[in-house]
This record gives structure tokens, sequence and C-alpha cells, in this order.
């Protein structure tokens, strides 16, 4: 995951402009990773979808306002942002990623109506997606506990699915009956590292109607920069025995 900053000049979203190579520092940690595991081995790209960029470069409030009173100037903002992650997506492809794991946090009633979701993010959040298709392993990830998440089921340029089975209350035997592609899910991200390996295997056996597309995941667990900055809980050896025992009776 990218913590460099989409470059932006002064005069906020009203003056930007396309950038061919809006992360070249984050090109190179992809491509010494790409040499440090090898080509045999996947590793994906994550990106944040156009409006969570457009956040980070002026402010939520900034945008609902424009969203009401000047939507055509939030739709050319998001179009440019969207063509420089577009550049930057098949630049990390090439760079050795296999898939981008497209992060979208703004599918929430607590942001956007799922009908202005559609308007001013969907498509541009499909374009990225798009961009890429060839790859192997695009994933989404659903970012929130009210996602609209039957959105994402088909019409997407994504191998997989990533949401949180705990914080929606969303089965992933429900998903499976709208998404025949892989699901990354089932691990409770909120309690694991107080769980027992028993608890944790019954939460990942209740999930085993998805199918063999299905890999169980939590990607909170993987985000070192994360834990350090205290947005998730740490990882104890204790934790991390369990997930490894957890993997091995599972996988």
């Amino acid at each position: 995951m990218s913590d460099f900053p989409y470059p932006s000049g002064a005069g906020g979203l009203a003056r930007l402009q396309v950038d061919a190579n809006p992360f070249p520092a984050q090109l190179r940690a992809l491509e010494l990773i790409r040499d440090g595991i090898g080509s045999d081995n996947y590793f994906v790209e994550t990106i944040f979808n156009s409006w969570s960029v457009a956040e980070k470069l002026s402010s939520r409030e900034e945008l609902l306002d424009l969203k009401t009173n000047e939507p055509q100037k939030l739709i050319d903002a998001l179009e440019i942002i969207t063509r420089s992650q577009i550049n930057h997506a098949r630049s990390a492809i090439n760079a050795g990623a296999r898939g981008i794991f497209l992060a979208i946090q703004n599918a929430l009633p607590e942001i956007l109506s799922e009908e202005d979701y559609g308007k001013f993010s969907e498509p541009f959040d499909k374009l990225i997606l798009s961009s890429v298709s060839s790859a192997p392993l695009n994933v989404l990830h659903l970012h929130g506990n009210h996602v609209y998440w039957q959105r994402f089921t088909s019409g997407w340029a994504a191998t997989g699915i990533n949401y949180s089975v705990a914080g929606t209350n969303v089965p992933i035997s429900e998903v499976r009956l709208q998404n025949s592609g892989l699901i990354l899910g089932g691990i409770d991200e909120v309690n694991f590292p107080k769980l027992s390996l028993d608890e944790s295997s019954s939460a990942s056996q209740n999930s085993k109607a998805a199918g063999r597309q299905k890999i169980s995941a939590d990607t909170r667990l993987l985000g070192t920069r994360r834990h350090e900055r205290g947005l998730c809980s740490p990882l104890t050896d204790s934790s991390l025995r369990t997930a490894l025992s957890l993997a091995l009776a599972i996988g």
C-alpha cells in the first residue's frame, strides 16, 4: 500500500492535471518486492479510489458541497485523478504487481447515497479496474459495515471481492449466491486477536458454503504501518500462532 500523497499543486481540485507517474517511489518499491520474492509469487498494489484521493486533497465536506452545487467541477476533478490513477495502475502491473487492490471507501450511506455513488464514483472506479483487466488478481476491497455490496457482485473487472463479514453481517454464502469469483473474507478482524483457535476455526468453517473460491483473510492483519499508527490491534505472538494454525487447518 502506498503512503505517498497524490501530487497536487496550488489551487486545489480546480488546478489538478493528469500525472503520467503520480507515485514514482512506490513503483520502485514494487520493483524491489518483485525482485525479492520472485516472479512466481503474487503481490498486488493497493490503490485508493478517486473519491478517496479527492477527499485527501480537499475534504469530504468540500466534495459533498461540489456534488450538490457544482457537480460538473467534481466530475472533472475525479476524471483527472482517475486518469492519473490509471497511469499508476498500469505502471504497477509493469513493475511486477499481479493486480490491484482497489479500496472503495465511499459506497456507504454515511457518505453517498447509492444513486450518488453510481453517478460520482462507480464509473471512475470501474475505469481504473478496466485499465488493468488482463491482470490475474484484481481485488475489490469494500470498506465499511454498510457498504452497498450487491453493486459489486458482477460487472467489474475484478477476480475477487474482499469485505468484512463481521462488520456487514453478510455471510460469504450470501455473496456466493451472486458472485462466482474469489471471495476474500471470513475472519473476524474486530475480535481476532482475542479469539481462540477453536473459535476462529469455527467461524471459517461456517463460510465453507462459499466453496473453493474463497480465501479466509483479514487484510488489516497484514498492514504493519497501520498497526504502527494504532489503527488496528497488535498482532501478538499468540494471535499469529492462531492465524498460522487456522491457515493449516482450513488450507
